[in-house]
């Protein structure tokens, strides 16, 4: 019986089960590219029990051989006999390769054995194979199968011409399955064969007996393998090249090479996956190699990590590769992405400033670097004593503060100093806009105290010094601003500002807190102090006597000043009238002088002083003295007059000490000037003087004194108005000291019995002193 339907095999030979069969499990066989596993033969054939093959054997590395046994098929004439067997086994790819076909291979020869051989042309035999091939996995792993079917028949070259012969026919004949156009990279296939054999008796004649075929296959024809995991292709087939390092392949096959993604890494070629980087490190790219150090400052507490973070405020990490940062000691503190914790920065105070009495000082010189570079001032004598203030109650506790400042007259040696214009300044006052002109003090960090000389302040300093620079351009007035500190409370007028203070690297001794500067303001004088304060600082301990707050000092908030020069018009240095002479120097040995006389540094401005010309080398000026030493005057360089300008301002004075500004001898009492010593209506009112505003105030007369009415004559003060005398004006008191009922003038009251002083006398109804009254005792 032949199977013709091949999609219905293994149904049909379930379904038509013989009533006995015979099976025989032929075993593994692996070749050096393919596996043939569980290679089993079962007969079909009711008639006949014996198999078709013999144990199948290694023909080569990638396919299975079968010879058939001792076998011989009979029939009688005009019958047929039909032998099948069921051939199953897995066959499976080495290394991944691709099964591209799989063919079998069909020969045999038919010997008609029997004699005498009667029969006809009709005596033949045939074969045929048809069965399915079942694809169940590929390069990328198991799929749903996948089943191919197919069927061959092989028929002999010729019949058997008898009885012309005994005879023999042959025949050979192959079967291709192309399992790569259904299923490319196909890498393992289940194969059931069903192979019959068929031998036909002519009706004409007797008993045949026909040996039967051989089947040569499996032969299975393998593809290029994929490419191993770590490695790639174009097409993902050998050959193949590894992958970079910084790269993978983690399936075989592959056509690319995947970069690592970021926060990731592979350190070597042929990489399959890609490692994590470990804490404290990262990898900002894709298709790293290796991983980088977290720098310091910054740090990453995660494997896989893309970018370090900035370690928090107040904490640290002092070493590249952090995977933590580290909180800053007590005291200490640090800004977002530090490597170190500093000293905590102090809030800087307000200082209220006292000018001092000019003593006997002697000048030095020293290194002041700041914002604007380094150069070589001279100081030359203390000017002020600057004491921390509780500005409107802000800080209460900034009197107690020791770190007071001692501001020290400077003069900057070199040529002068470049102006800057136009440079920002804010504070708790607002926004100014001012010219920096020239450096003129230096501040100082001091201690001072008020009975004893001063205990030298501990290190490190709190407070940094200051250089200070003379302002002009916005103006500012703000009344009322309450300040207290060591020396008493009061209420002042900030006027107008002065100097702007920058921190400054004294002799290199560094800075505590760069962002801290100090915006001063002149202030209205207060009352005079007139105290001797000791002091004791980097200059020496002595003491100052403190006159009159001068000025007021507080924080700049932001932004910082524009540190970039203003360029000014500077007049041409040259010795002749060639328009191309320039201060250059040449690359010859010989220097080109800057000037040659004192008129070629001139630079026709009077408030910065004469320069002059020293070895062909401009020298700046000094500039005028605008102190007089007069307190109340205002101090000024008129550039427009060339002169120095000190003009008396009486407002300089307290108001209520009637004061007024003397040019030379400073603020002097002047009777009739403020509230004291005013007429006004009589009993009606008198002026009080308002300190805190500089103003008069009318307040009521005290009921009882005497005033003039608008007619003349005598009269009391009563609730505001000039009450009348009445009736007779009696001249003398009576006898027991006690006035008369009627009499307004009265007499001076009896003290132990006895009458004391003058009384009064009453004359055209004015009382007038009388003479000292004699009580009887």
């Amino acid at each position: 019986m032949i199977f013709r339907h091949v999609g219905a095999l293994f149904s049909i030979l379930l379904l038509a089960a013989p009533a006995a069969y015979g099976q025989v499990n032929h075993g593994d066989f692996l070749g050096a590219g393919v596996d043939f596993l569980q290679v089993t033969e079962t007969t079909q054939s009711s008639g006949d029990l014996a198999v078709l093959w013999d144990a199948p054997t290694l023909a080569s590395g990638t396919a299975l051989s079968f010879a058939p046994p001792a076998y011989v098929s009979s029939c009688a004439a005009g019958s047929s006999d039909t032998t099948s067997s069921l051939l199953t086994m897995d066959v499976s790819s080495q290394g991944g390769a691709a099964i591209e076909t799989i063919a079998f291979g069909e020969n045999g020869d038919a010997t008609l054995t029997k004699f005498p051989p009667f029969g006809d042309p009709t005596t033949n035999t045939n074969a045929s194979l048809l069965g399915t091939a079942t694809v169940t996995e590929t390069t990328s792993g198991p799929i749903a199968p996948v089943v191919i079917p197919f069927t061959g028949a092989f028929v002999p070259a010729d019949t058997f011409a008898l009885p012309a012969n005994f005879g023999a026919s042959t025949w050979a004949g192959s079967l291709t399955i192309d399992v790569a156009a259904v299923v490319p990279l196909a890498t393992r296939v289940t194969l059931a064969v069903d192979n019959t054999l068929s031998s036909n008796c002519g009706a004409g004649g007797t008993i045949g007996e026909i040996q039967k075929k051989g089947v040569t296959g499996p032969t299975i024809t393998l593809g290029p393998a994929p490419c191993a995991a770590g490695s790639a292709s174009s097409t993902g087939l050998e050959p193949c090249d590894p992958c970079d390092a910084g790269f993978f392949a983690s399936n075989a096959g592959s056509q690319v090479c995947v970069p690592c993604p970021v926060g990731r890494f592979a350190d070597s070629a042929g990489s399959e996956s890609c490692a994590p980087c470990d804490p404290g490190t990262f990898t900002p790219v894709a298709g790293s190699a290796a991983c980088t150090l977290c720098p310091a400052g910054r740090f990453q507490d995660q494997t896989g990590g893309a970018e370090c973070l900035d370690c928090p405020e107040d904490t640290f990490a002092d070493t590249t590769g952090s995977a933590f940062c580290q909180v800053c000691p007590t005291g200490e503190t640090a800004p977002t992405g530090s490597a170190m914790c500093t000293a905590s920065a102090v809030p800087l105070n307000h200082f209220q400033c006292y000018d001092v009495a000019r003593q006997q000082f002697d000048r030095f010189s020293l290194s002041l670097d700041d914002d604007f570079g380094t150069n070589t001032v001279e100081v030359r004598r203390p000017k002020l004593l600057c004491a921390p203030v509780n500005k409107n109650d802000e800080d209460p506790s900034a009197p107690g503060d020791a770190e007071h400042l001692v501001g020290y007259e400077i003069r900057r040696d070199g040529r002068r100093f470049e102006r800057f214009t136009e440079e920002v300044v804010q504070d708790q006052f607002g926004v100014l806009v001012l010219d920096l002109q020239r450096p003129e003090r230096l501040l100082v960090p001091s201690a001072k105290s008020l009975t004893d000389p001063a205990t030298p302040l501990t290190a490190p300093p709190v407070v940094d010094h200051y250089k200070c620079y003379r302002v002009r351009g916005d103006r500012r007035r703000v009344a009322g601003v309450t300040v207290e500190d060591q020396f008493g409370t009061g209420v002042t007028d900030v006027k107008k500002p002065l100097r702007l203070c920058l921190p400054v690297d004294k002799e290199g001794e560094g800075i505590v807190d760069p962002a801290a500067r100090l915006m001063c303001y002149q202030l209205k004088p207060g009352p005079r102090v007139n105290q001797e304060v000791f002091i004791d600082n980097q200059f020496g301990a002595g003491s100052l006597e403190v006159r009159r707050a001068r000025e007021l000092c507080v924080p700049v908030v932001t932004p910082e000043p524009d540190l970039t020069p203003t360029a000014t018009a500077t007049p041409t240095v040259s010795p002749t009238a060639t328009p191309t002479a320039t201060v250059t120097p040449t690359p010859t040995a010989t220097a080109t002088p800057d000037c040659l006389g004192d008129g070629d540094c001139d630079d026709g401005v009077f408030c910065n002083g004469a320069e002059t010309c020293q070895g062909g080398v401009c020298q700046a000026g000094t500039p005028p003295t605008t102190d007089d030493g007069v307190g109340c005057t205002d101090d000024s360089c008129d550039e427009a007059n060339d002169v120095v300008v000190n003009a008396a301002n009486n407002a300089n004075c307290v108001f209520c000490d009637s004061e007024i500004c003397h040019p030379t001898n400073d603020c002097q009492v002047s009777f009739g000037v403020g509230c004291v010593g005013v007429p006004i209506e009589p009993c009606v009112a008198r002026l009080a003087c308002i300190e805190a505003e500089d103003r008069c105030e009318e307040v009521l007369e005290l009921d009882g004194t005497a005033c003039i009415p608008p007619g003349g004559g005598s009269s009391t003060c009563l609730g505001g108005v000039c009450q009348p005398s009445t009736g007779p004006c009696v001249d003398v008191c009576d006898a027991d000291c006690r006035s008369d009922a009627v009499n307004l003038c009265g007499c001076d009251p009896c003290v132990l019995g006895g009458c004391v002083g003058a009384f009064l006398l009453c004359a055209q109804d004015v009382c007038i002193t009388g003479t000292e009254d004699v009580c009887p005792f």
